[in-house]
């Protein structure tokens, strides 16, 4: 179980796990025995480094090394199968004699001579280049080493060997590509873990989920978007995206409290958490569930290209930043408004560049007298009650249908006292039908069993709920009660207006049949899940900004600066 935490400890691997085929790769060759039976390597840490060039995407260079040391052997008569069986230290000695007669002089190194081509190997590598051989072997099978022998065997100048060493770097490459995060990837993991412990100022610092805050990620893009970092990274979108998906990466690691002391270095090691707790944690982070607004984004975009148009396309557009982000989006909401607000800037900014037709201070200069905080705020909100709208509609639609799903949602629309009034109906016809509506389906099901009832929980469910339904339409039409539900008579009065006036694409739920109903349903169970996430990022927001429009003026003056050192070639003017 140790070596499953092996990349707990590697900043690369933040962002995205290796796979754990990789790791199964090592234990072969960490395990492999000699003839006699003892341990290969012995020397882990030699082992560990070559492993390290692999899963780092740095092994371009060894294998062309790998490529001249092989060329040596077929050179000086040492069959490719001998060597893999040779100890380390037998084959060092046969390649100092042979290199001895050769040149009649001591020497740390030998030296691959092909036409006027010279390559140095140090005898130190040699150990290094046989662990190469196991590596490749493992990744792309016998069949190939063999080949890749034979290549080289046939080889007559340095650039065959050079186009050997590419084709199979090549090939390392596309084996690992689904295995590994790519180099790129790896570099900006490792570039946000370096910027935590700069900023921090402190080599032994253990990097936790608070590190990554707004302030952290608006200091990291703006340190890794000017064209003189090795690592760029220009929009803003793009630095966020990154840092949010690291600190999601942290925070799943905290939430289980991994603790791996496994280094490089170290050949010995001890974890301290149960195997359950750490298959809990693979399946975590292996798992393609998606989170529930991800979920439901999707649900609605695919209804659009339906042309069942419930929501507009703008707002599916703005909805689409939260889905990304899902429940960062409350942790960090002033990041999310960021990018909403000028990482759009900044699109129309490159879009205009493209189009050759921007002037930089023109543009700067139509944002001074708006409040874009503000403004998107209002945005958020008005979608908020826009899905309240069209939720009360699709609730008309399912009452007017006598749907006995509304006795799940009818509580939205009562007032205070109505609600007593439902509760204490609801509560009296459970002990008398003998059903707890909120009973899942487990619970329900050992019920059954206990009655010798043969329905599914789903079935019997139903069929309750519609008793439970026509008795409420029979109590709340009743002349004792019927008085006591005005205002939710008077709701349904203003709504069923709304709806004959209501005219949206695709929305024609007339016809009452099942289909209609669960998807009426379902559609509304959508709409308020969405609702009500994004009214807890407004809170949220408001709980983080003291005032919008002090704070987008604030940010306005450092994201234009910055944006003029981006596109202006004359950079920041003065003023």
């Amino acid at each position: 179980m140790r070596d499953k935490l092996f990349f707990d400890d590697w900043k690369e691997f933040t962002l995205q796990k290796p796979d754990e085929v990789i790791l199964n790769h090592f234990e072969n060759i960490k395990n492999k025995t000699t003839l006699t039976g003892s341990l290969k390597y012995p020397n882990l840490k030699e082992v560990n480094k070559v492993f390290a060039l692999f899963i780092t995407h740095n092994y371009g260079s060894v294998i062309y090394e790998l490529c001249n040391f092989l060329k040596y052997l077929s050179q000086n008569n040492l069959p490719f199968y001998k060597i893999m069986v040779m100890e380390s230290n037998d084959l060092l000695k046969k390649i100092k004699k042979i290199n001895f007669i050769n040149s009649q002089e001591i020497s740390n190194k030998f030296t691959l001579k092909l036409n006027s081509y010279n390559f140095d190997i140090s005898y130190s590598r040699i150990s290094n280049l046989i662990i190469i051989i196991e590596f490749l072997e493992e990744i792309l099978g016998l069949e190939e080493i063999l080949l890749l022998d034979q290549s080289v065997n046939n080889s007559c100048t340095q650039k065959d060997l050079q186009e050997i060493s590419n084709n199979v770097s090549k090939k390392v490459y596309f084996y690992l590509k689904n295995l590994l995060p790519t180099s790129h990837l790896q570099s900006f993991s490792a570039a946000i873990g370096n910027f935590i412990i700069k900023k921090n100022r402190d080599e032994n610092h253990i990097i936790v989920s608070e590190d990554i805050s707004d302030d952290f990620i608006f200091d990291f893009w703006v340190a890794f978007s000017l064209e003189d970092k090795d690592l760029l990274i220009k929009t803003f979108t793009l630095a966020s995206e990154l840092c949010l998906s690291y600190k999601k990466s942290i925070e799943l690691n905290e939430k289980y409290n991994l603790s791996s002391r496994y280094q490089m270095n170290e050949e010995n090691s001890s974890n301290t958490i149960s195997e359950d707790t750490l298959n809990d944690f693979l399946e975590q982070i292996t798992s393609n569930d998606e989170h529930v607004l991800s979920k439901y984004f999707k649900k609605l975009s695919i209804l659009q290209s339906d042309k069942i148009n419930i929501l507009k396309k703008k707002e599916l557009g703005e909805i689409e930043v939260f889905s990304k982000y899902n429940d960062l989006s409350m942790k960090l909401p002033l990041t999310i408004l960021r990018i909403c607000v000028f990482g759009n800037i900044q699109n129309k900014i490159i879009e205009n560049r493209r189009r050759k037709k921007l002037d930089l201070n023109d543009f700067f200069q139509s944002y001074s007298d708006i409040s874009m905080y503000y403004d998107q705020t209002q945005i958020i909100q008005n979608i908020i009650n826009n899905n309240s709208f069209i939720c009360e509609i699709l609730f008309y639609k399912l009452w007017s249908f006598e749907a006995p799903k509304i006795l799940h949602i009818i509580r939205n629309y009562l007032n205070k006292d109505e609600l007593i009034l439902f509760e204490n109906f609801i509560n009296q016809k459970k002990e008398i039908l003998d059903f707890d509506p909120n009973l899942d389906d487990l619970s329900l099901s050992k019920e059954l069993i206990k009655k010798n009832e043969n329905f599914t929980p789903d079935e019997y469910r139903e069929e309750k709920i519609a008793n439970l339904y026509k008795e409420f339409k029979i109590f709340i039409n009743s002349s004792k009660f019927q008085s006591d539900f005005n205002s939710f008579f008077n709701f349904l009065s203003k709504t069923k207006k709304n709806t004959m006036s209501f005219r949206r694409s695709g929305f024609d739920f007339n016809v009452n049949n099942k289909k209609n109903i669960n998807a009426i349903t379902e559609i509304y169970n959508i709409l308020s899940i969405i609702k009500e996430f994004l009214c807890k990022f407004i809170d949220a927001l408001n709980l983080n900004v003291n005032d919008l429009k002090s704070k987008f003026n604030e940010d306005k003056v450092i994201f234009f600066e910055h944006f003029k050192l981006l596109y202006s070639k004359e950079g920041v003017k003065g003023g």
